[in-house]
Order: structure tokens, then sequence, then C-alpha cells
């Protein structure tokens, strides 16, 4: 199953739009399995950017870290926000309709309010570079404070809830 059984992909990639303004995120969209359905369209920093531009530091950073959080979602029927292994905000939003799991939305990306720091150096020994390369990339990464984490959780909540699906069971 995926969210594109529920709606539309241009209602979810208008979803995932409005959620990256709100936050400044990068959104994704996930099917059931943890698959990605398709490129983010913007990126919260240049860091994220260059991990995702590299399928294997992509899935041995992002990829592990959305497996677990996605994991933990669905399990609890919840929205999880918890941080990658690099520091930065995931957050993972299930998606079900009549007890069935489709998938779930994702953001990440940004620093969280308290005591938020990027690993620098698994970044660099992840992508074969120097840590003051990435300490340049991470510079300008900013703190995503937790009041607009609550208000994204709710406007992904109110449009799961206008297609008939919800977060939880």
């Amino acid at each position: 199953m995926k969210p594109t059984d529920l709606a539309p992909l241009e209602f979810w990639k208008e979803l995932l739009g409005k959620l990256h303004r709100l936050t400044g995120l990068t959104t994704l969209l996930y099917d059931s399995g943890n698959k990605s359905l398709y490129p983010p369209e913007s990126f919260a920093n240049e860091l994220c950017k260059l991990i995702m531009s590299s399928p294997s530091t992509s899935s041995a950073i992002c990829g592990l870290a959305h497996q677990v959080i996605a994991t933990m979602a669905k399990k609890s029927c919840q929205p999880q926000v918890q941080e990658c292994d690099l520091g930065m905000i995931k957050m993972v939003v299930p998606i079900f309709k009549k007890g069935e799991f489709f998938g779930a939305v994702g953001a990440c990306g940004l620093l969280p309010e308290e005591e938020g720091e990027v690993d620098t150096f698994l970044a660099a020994k992840n992508l074969g570079c120097q840590e003051a390369e990435i300490e340049q990339l991470t510079a300008g990464i900013k703190i995503l404070p937790d009041d607009k984490i609550e208000a994204a959780l709710e406007f992904i909540l109110r449009e799961l809830e206008g297609i008939g699906a919800e977060s939880g069971k």
C-alpha cells in the first residue's frame, strides 16, 4: 500500500510543499515499505542535499534513521519526532486508514531547539570528505522551535483527516 492509494500524487506534493514552507524541513513521502515515492523538491540545508545525492550515504544515514523512526511511528500509531544520526530533526507521521498502514509523511534537516548540533565528524566520514567541508555546509542550518514542530504535526494531521486517513488506528 502507498499514500497515493488514498489521494493523488498532486495532493501529496502540495501537502509536502506547504509543510516545507511552514517549517523549512526537507519533506518526503514514503510507502508502507519505507520507500520514498519521489525525491524532495526542496532541501532544509546543503548538507542534506549532498547526502541525498549519494545513494550509499543517503541509505546509511537517512535511510537507516527513517527505518528506525518509521518503525516506532507505525508500532505506536503516533507521529514521532527524533534526531537522525547526525543530530538533526527527523519527523515521521504514519498514515493509516481503517487500521491499514499506507506509509508516512517524513520531514527532516533542521536542528532541535535544545542543544542542537550536527555531528560533522560522522557526516565527513560517511561522505569521504574533510570535516572542515562539512562545517561550512552546516554553518547556516537553522533551529526549528518546538512550537513550529507542533504546528507542523497539527497541519499534517488535519490534512490526513481531510482525506479520511489518520495518523493512528
